[in-house]
């Protein structure tokens, strides 16, 4: 009578680093994915058919739903969005400035921030959207 051997716990043993292996990029991977700078507010852009990407030397103006304005996580006053632009620009040549809304932001309030930054050097306000699906 032939009895089948039983496994060894020779070849259990060939697949514990296998497991060590696949649990150490697990947890890379999660520790890796928490390391990004949140934004300082929660932006949820509106949406537009240009699929343009943003480029990281524009200065970015963040809007929140409020109205409230914020650049390079310092929450500004509208007062003095003007004066920080000209001072941004005289420092970096040629560069360009962007507005990202919140897409609850009521649209008159992006039209008087458009009226505010009038008041500044700037040739064009580059305006961010999501890409339409």
């Amino acid at each position: 009578m032939n009895i089948p051997e039983q496994q060894t716990k020779r070849e259990l043993e060939n697949l514990l680093p296998l497991v060590n292996v696949v649990f150490l990029l697990l947890i890379f991977s999660m520790v890796a994915g928490a390391f990004s700078s949140p934004e300082l507010f929660v932006i949820k852009p509106t949406v537009a058919e240009n699929d343009t990407q943003a480029d990281p030397q524009i200065l970015t103006i963040l809007v929140n739903q409020q109205g409230e304005l914020a650049i390079n996580q310092d929450i500004i006053a509208e007062e003095s969005l003007p004066a920080i632009v000209n001072s941004y620009l005289d420092n970096n040549a040629n560069s360009k400035v962007q507005l990202k809304p919140d897409a609850g932001t009521e649209a008159l309030r992006i039209v008087e921030l458009l009226e505010r930054l009038a008041d500044s050097d700037l040739d064009a306000v580059h305006i961010m959207t999501s890409a339409f699906e």
